[in-house]
């Protein structure tokens, strides 16, 4: 089912779907900016003198402007390289050591855990594990980011979305961003190519999940059944364990 803004009636595009998040995010507009530097903010959470204040965005490939900035110049120290910060938002959970939404990792030294550098840090924000808010009463700002970028585009979530952006005009920013965009034909139609591609993959990783499991699971059979005939039960008995057909098991007697 399809979201959209009660005043307009334009059902929302998923920001969850990179097409879209590029639309609200990444578009060289001064808009764009001022939501990616307040979701920036509330991610790195850094002190006021030292929060972004401004953005250049580069496209996918090298810049010629740019390109001194991505390599070291003759003579000059590691030192002298700006700090490289990765952000992943992910709608899928990776960390399983940590049950928290946000891990951040950074360069230290193994046993006695101090750190390297300050200028290489790796955040993993994992959606899934946003739980447990029904209303926005105690939610930080990066929270409320979240949650709208997990659930602009659910009907269910609507009225958890209009308290967020009532308390975070940026956030209310972003969606008449978003709202503009869904609205916009040419974009839509590549929204819709791109989000088909995206559950089409989706789709196919989980048969292959499921089918290496399936698999996994009778490599496993097989390898119990050996031993159990390497142990002289019958075959009955093995085929009730394991699952295995007479037959499967009379192969594996001969081999």
């Amino acid at each position: 089912m399809w979201p959209y803004v009660s005043e307009t009636r334009i059902k929302l595009m998923d920001p969850k779907i990179d097409f879209a998040f590029k639309q609200i995010f990444a578009v060289n507009s001064q808009e764009s900016k001022t939501v990616l530097m307040a979701l920036l903010n509330a991610i790195l959470d850094r002190d006021e003198d030292e929060q972004i204040t401004d953005i250049i965005y580069l496209n996918p490939y090298t810049d010629k402007p740019f390109e001194d900035a991505k390599q070291i110049v003759a003579g000059e120290s590691y030192f002298e390289l700006n700090p490289c910060i990765v952000i992943n938002i992910l709608d899928f959970n990776l960390i399983r050591e940590n049950e928290h939404y946000h891990s951040v990792f950074d360069i230290r030294e193994r046993r006695r855990g101090f750190q390297l550098v300050g200028d290489l840090e790796i955040h993993y924000l994992e959606l899934n594990k946003l739980s447990g808010y029904a209303d926005a009463t105690d939610l930080t700002t990066l929270e409320e980011w979240l949650i709208f970028i997990k659930d602009a585009a659910n009907v269910e979530k609507r009225e958890l979305i209009e308290t967020i952006k009532k308390r975070n005009e940026v956030i209310a920013m972003a969606e008449k961003i978003l709202a503009r965009a869904s609205a916009d034909e040419f974009a839509r139609a590549a929204y819709q190519q791109r989000r088909k591609w995206y559950l089409d993959r989706v789709s196919s990783e989980k048969y292959l999940i499921k089918q290496g499991i399936e698999q996994g699971g009778k490599i496993k059979a097989l390898d119990i059944a050996r031993k159990m005939l390497s142990l002289d039960f019958t075959e009955e008995q093995i085929s009730l364990t394991t699952g295995l057909s007479k037959e499967e098991i009379a192969t594996l007697r001969k081999e």
